[in-house]
């Protein structure tokens, strides 16, 4: 897997485990409804990152390699 398919993995998993814990949470409890809609925050400006990195990749051709 190249580096751009593992972040795309990784956003996947957070977004679909960001939605889970979300249903999850019992949403009358203050605490565990703000750190669900943290998750999910944070989630979203992953995906908004990914969105990004993508679009400079299609503009600039084949993406660069990135050291592990």
């Amino acid at each position: 897997m190249n580096p751009q398919e593992r972040l795309v993995q990784a956003i996947n998993d957070a977004t679909a485990l960001s939605l889970i814990i979300g249903d999850l949470f019992d949403k009358d409890d203050v605490r565990q409804d703000f750190l669900s809609r943290q998750l999910i925050s944070a989630t979203e400006r992953m995906n908004r990152a990914l969105a990004a990195w993508q679009k400079e990749l299609s503009e600039d051709g084949e993406p660069e390699q990135v050291a592990a």
